[in-house]
């Protein structure tokens, strides 16, 4: 799905941007919702929510973790994971009157030791990212942040599988609890 690149990434999206393509409206009014994508422009230093326009590069920017992957060119802006500065985007819904329910999916656990240098970057990455997060669970009507993925990498895909079966399975024992929430 990856493929190598060093300029400003080591990564490549080439296939997920295919996948984009096949199975993504072209358009932010091509979806049947609204849907607000959260970006951070590292050129400006600012968190965007956009949902107007086209949907491949900004949700290629939103899908592009600094370091890893090339930052996307949109508009005047350099785009990359939302997260750095918003990993829990509630801001573009409080306008809505409905509950919000919101999904955390990168909790931090303890650990005992750090063992490499990439370990240590990813620690740190992964603590970064959940800081911005905690003032925001505040806000949400219903937060679901499954434990079991405290102790786990931010970057194990291979463990992707597992991780969706996390979250399902957590999603189903909040189940009655959102619907409490969102029944009001």
């Amino acid at each position: 799905m990856f493929r190598g690149a060093f300029s400003r990434g080591i990564l490549k999206m080439d296939k997920v941007e295919t996948f984009f393509e096949q199975h993504l409206p072209a358009t932010f009014d091509g979806f049947k919702i609204p849907i607000f994508v959260a970006v951070t422009d590292i050129l400006s230093g600012k968190v965007y929510y956009i949902n107007d326009g086209d949907v491949k590069p900004v949700i290629l920017g939103s899908c592009s973790i600094p370091g890893l992957f090339k930052p996307v060119k949109y508009k005047q802006m350099l785009l990359v994971d939302g997260g750095v500065l918003n990993n829990l985007p509630v801001e573009p819904l409080q306008h809505f009157k409905d509950p919000i329910v919101g999904v955390h999916v990168n909790p931090v656990g303890e650990i005992t030791k750090v063992s490499s240098t990439w370990s240590v970057l990813e620690r740190t990455f992964h603590l970064g990212v959940f800081s911005n997060t905690v003032y925001r669970e505040a806000k949400c009507a219903v937060l679901i942040e499954p434990n079991e993925l405290k102790n786990t990498k931010v970057f194990d895909y291979k463990k992707a599988k597992d991780f969706y079966t996390i979250g399902y399975n957590q999603v189903m024992s909040q189940s009655q609890e959102i619907l409490e929430k969102l029944s009001k």
